[in-house]
């Protein structure tokens, strides 16, 4: 008798919680189910998945409980394939730069969606343009905390002391999967039950903290060079 393949075993090692209890179990099941189907590619995969999410994001700005509902669920399986891709690849064994540099790409451009359709949704219902501000600004240090994100792992990655890399991602992977969530999880959610303006709230609160942070490892870290 075949033994079953465990595909626990091709995620990644650290999850948000979120993710770990909502997108994890299904990704699993989709990985298994297009494990063997060779036209099925993971960078095919994350085509899809960043179709989806444009697509539950542009549902989002009919306006109307059922859209915001749809236009989550479209989203969130288009995140549920986003996962897959990278249980996929470390599947079939496949390295490939391309699909590395391609995978984060599509998430920033998916996150930006996110806060740019909440904005409008808010402002279109009429609501001050104090929240196209907010808007505004969630976007600004979204991309901000990505950028000094990329850098701190770009000096990480070339420094060969085991122990502060380690304690960089202790900090740092918890920080960025945190912030992460609230975007991904906290703003749709606050589209659903109608309240977008919490969402884009916290979301451009939890930027603020968390991009002076990121600034002052970057600090720290170019001072140990």
């Amino acid at each position: 008798m075949e033994k079953k393949t465990n595909f626990r075993q091709f995620q990644k090692s650290i999850e948000g919680f979120l993710t770990a209890f909502l997108a994890r179990p299904f990704s699993r099941v989709i990985t298994a189910m297009v494990a063997d189907i060779q036209w099925i590619t993971p960078n095919r995969l994350t085509y899809c998945s960043l179709i989806l999410g444009l697509v539950g994001c542009f549902i989002w700005l009919k306006g109307t409980l059922a859209s915001a509902i749809i236009g989550t669920l479209i989203f969130h399986i288009g995140y549920i394939l986003d996962c897959s891709d990278g249980e996929l690849a470390r599947y079939r064994g496949i390295k490939s730069r391309f699909g590395e540099a391609l995978d984060p790409i599509f998430d920033r451009i998916l996150e930006f969606a996110l806060i740019f359709s909440a904005t409008i949704l808010v402002l279109r219902n009429g609501n001050s343009w104090f929240w196209g501000y907010i808007g505004f600004w969630a976007v600004f240090v979204k991309f901000l905390y990505e950028y000094i994100d990329l850098w701190l792992n770009r000096l990480f990655a070339s420094d060969g002391r085991f122990e502060m890399k380690r304690r960089f991602i202790f900090i740092s992977t918890g920080l960025s999967l945190s912030y992460r969530e609230v975007v991904l999880y906290f703003l749709p959610l606050t589209v659903c039950i109608d309240i977008p303006q919490a969402g884009l709230f916290v979301t451009a609160i939890a930027g603020t903290v968390a991009c002076p942070i990121q600034l002052w490892r970057l600090w720290r870290r170019t001072r140990m060079i």
